[in-house]
């Protein structure tokens, strides 16, 4: 059992299971947009996210921690760096303008960790940023980039489903903010710390309602992704509603965190049955 939790530590601690999410994501959109899966997009999708997430935390300056705890951390670093190479050499395989947006949303990554030029503080330090940021990042990578590489050109429904992803990813992202606030220093102006975690939530329920309001607009005549995309916002609303200050150990980076892996078991499920 102890090698079991240690293994499963490391799933999550490395962003692994962060970055499944993320393609999960990918997926979804895949499915949405009725265009064909690109093995290499997901692949890079995936590496990508790990590196700079693994970045952040365990590379970057803003990530302090005892000797013990660093020594813990190598085999991540390891892998972090194996990832990066394969990302690095799948990069050829990709169009300009894919990986035009790819470095966009990577500046966009790095100006959370470096001072923006020309002003001595860095994104993570703008009050209130940090959920948008992860919000328009994430949007992008799991809509735009899918898009980008595709035969389709970016059109209004591609442009409504990054919109919708932009909603849904907000919401999701609240409840890491809130587990947060005992570890974020108060010049972070995040939204609970601003607003409190009870409003915070209505923020959450709220980004949620528009969620659904896009989805009523796409796919109401398309009851696979229509309710694939309700029972989501449902499930989303609960663990929102359960979010708390003081959490179990998994509940936001396990549990929380699986909601696009479900969003996608759902439209699968509903395809199968439907169709």
């Amino acid at each position: 059992m102890k090698i079991l939790n240690s293994i499963f530590d490391f799933y999550i601690k490395s962003s692994i299971h962060l970055s499944i999410c993320l393609v999960a994501l990918s997926m979804i959109s895949y499915h949405t947009l009725g265009i064909y899966f690109n093995e290499i997009i997901l692949f890079c999708s995936f590496a990508a996210t790990l590196v700079v997430y693994n970045y952040i935390k365990f590379f970057s300056t803003i990530y302090k921690n005892n000797f013990k705890e660093k020594k813990s951390i190598v085999p991540i670093k390891i892998v972090t760096m194996l990832v990066l190479v394969i990302l690095t050499s799948l990069l050829f395989y990709l169009s300009y303008k894919t990986i035009f947006l790819g470095l966009i949303i990577l500046i966009f990554c790095l100006a959370y960790v470096y001072p923006l030029y020309g002003i001595n503080k860095n994104i993570r330090n703008f009050g209130g940023l940090k959920v948008f940021i992860v919000a328009i990042c994430w949007s992008s990578t799991s809509v735009l980039i899918p898009v980008f590489e595709s035969s389709i050109n970016l059109e209004k429904n591609s442009i409504l489903i990054f919109f919708q992803r932009f909603f849904f990813v907000f919401a999701y992202t609240l409840p890491f903010e809130i587990r947060d606030l005992k570890y974020d220093l108060p010049s972070l102006k995040t939204i609970p710390q601003i607003f409190g975690v009870r409003k915070a939530k209505y923020f959450a329920i709220v980004s949620l309602l528009i969620f659904i309001i896009f989805s009523l607009g796409l796919h109401i005549q398309n009851p696979v992704f229509f309710y694939s995309e309700l029972l989501t916002a449902f499930l989303c609303a609960g663990l929102i509603l359960f979010s708390e200050k003081n959490q179990k150990k998994y509940f936001s980076s396990f549990l929380v965190e699986s909601l696009p892996i479900f969003w996608l078991a759902t439209i699968v499920f509903f395809k199968y049955l439907f169709n």
